[in-house]
């Protein structure tokens, strides 16, 4: 791909959090050749102008299967912020792997990656194209957390965690719209397509056989006092795809924890009253919420209007610079437990998110040759591994480990 025009174009610029790609590019990677992608000029030079920037633009549709391919072929790397991705996503991915061109995105749609898998990972890994979802908030913490936590337990243990437990630590944010449009998408492709409540149940839906057997049952739904960790905890919502990226690194990984590993995710909260008074609190909210969202399409769609970030809708500087996060990773070995950690003081759904899938098409860029896996439809941690862990610690990012005491 060195004779390529473009090193990344990002799709999708004139998006909020598309925008904040382009800025970190703009700050942290000037050398790097990017042009921005959209199907309206006048947002995509709006943008150039807000940013100070000259940088190309190429003008595509999402449909339109001439202007899209005219633009994969111009990069080595699409970066793409354009969802729902069930939506606009299946020809941008379809063609980057027919032109040789890697691919990255921000989905936390667990329908669409399987769908990717069985159309285009064969082909993807024949021709050595990185088709590699999920790189920001969902499910970079949660798949290179476990990748992070693991390599250190086995250098000083000499072998892998049976099982690693996540759990949210203190964490200020935003809510992404585009996570958020996505849910209401698939929501309301549920009548046309019954397979879909069978694959979201699936624990393993996204491993190369969906239908493997191991030990990890359906995502957390209540309150629990867990001992391993020693606090309260509740239902994630972003557990359901964060868990089946990560077993589906173990499974492309070929199983190096051992085939009855097992991996859950939750929120976290403190041990005491105080902490079990906010899981419930959590745990009934999130509850209303959904339950009110599955209950009819008219009621979904009022409160996504009236009550929900919408796509393009995002905090302002200042809320982005002031938030946070911290995910805890509890691997047990033996007897013994380790703590992992991976933190930032960003918020985490839009400028960690936008710093994590920089970071992820600049490694297809500049450092290729190091990484441990090209070819198929990927995750973070088999298609970048270490290397994005160094990029990402290097950009500001926490990652650690160490013995946990309670």
């Amino acid at each position: 791909m060195s004779n390529r025009r473009f090193d990344i174009i990002v799709w999708g610029a004139t998006g909020f959090t598309g925008k904040l790609v382009v800025e970190y590019l703009r700050d942290y990677h000037p050398t790097v050749k990017v042009a921005i992608g959209g199907r309206n000029q006048t947002k995509c030079q709006q943008v150039l102008d807000d940013l100070n920037l000259d940088w190309p633009i190429i003008i595509a549709d999402a449909f339109d299967e001439v202007s899209l391919r005219t633009l994969v072929a111009q990069t080595s790397v699409v970066c793409t912020t354009v969802g729902p991705y069930s939506k606009y996503g299946h020809l941008l991915v379809g063609l980057c792997v027919e032109e040789g061109t890697h691919y990255c995105d921000l989905t936390g749609e667990s329908p669409f990656v399987r769908e990717t898998i069985d159309r285009h990972h064969a082909l993807a890994e024949e021709k050595g194209v990185s088709i590699v979802h999920a790189c920001g908030f969902d499910s970079i913490p949660s798949d290179l957390g476990v990748f992070y936590t693991q390599q250190y337990v086995q250098s000083e243990t000499g072998q892998y965690a049976t099982e690693v437990h996540a759990r949210t630590g203190k964490m200020k944010g935003g809510f992404s719209g585009g996570t958020i449009a996505s849910m209401v998408e698939m929501l309301d492709s549920l009548p046309e397509r019954p397979e879909l409540p069978r694959l979201l149940m699936n624990p393993y839906a996204l491993n190369p056989d969906p239908k493997f057997k191991g030990p990890d049952g359906a995502d957390q739904v209540g309150v629990r006092f867990e001992k391993l960790s020693n606090r309260w905890t509740a239902p994630f919502v972003m557990a359901p795809t964060n868990t089946r990226i990560v077993r589906r690194s173990h499974a492309l990984q070929g199983f190096p924890y051992g085939k009855s590993f097992v991996y859950t995710e939750s929120m976290g909260f403190p041990k005491g009253l105080k902490g079990w008074s906010m899981a419930v609190s959590v745990t009934l909210g999130m509850g209303t919420l959904i339950g009110a969202m599955v209950s009819s399409k008219w009621l979904r769609h009022q409160i996504w209007q009236r009550m929900l970030p919408q796509p393009g809708e995002g905090p302002s500087r200042e809320e982005r610079d002031n938030g946070y996060f911290t995910m805890h990773f509890f691997a047990k070995v033996g007897e013994q437990v380790y703590e992992g950690r991976v933190s930032d003081t960003i918020d985490p759904g839009y400028a960690c998110t936008a710093k994590m899938l920089a970071e992820s098409c600049l490694c297809l860029v500049e450092n290729r040759s190091e990484l441990p896996k090209v070819g198929g439809v990927l995750t973070p941690s088999v298609a970048f591994g270490e290397v994005l862990v160094s990029r990402l610690q290097q950009a500001g990012m926490k990652f650690s480990c160490r013995l946990y005491t309670t």
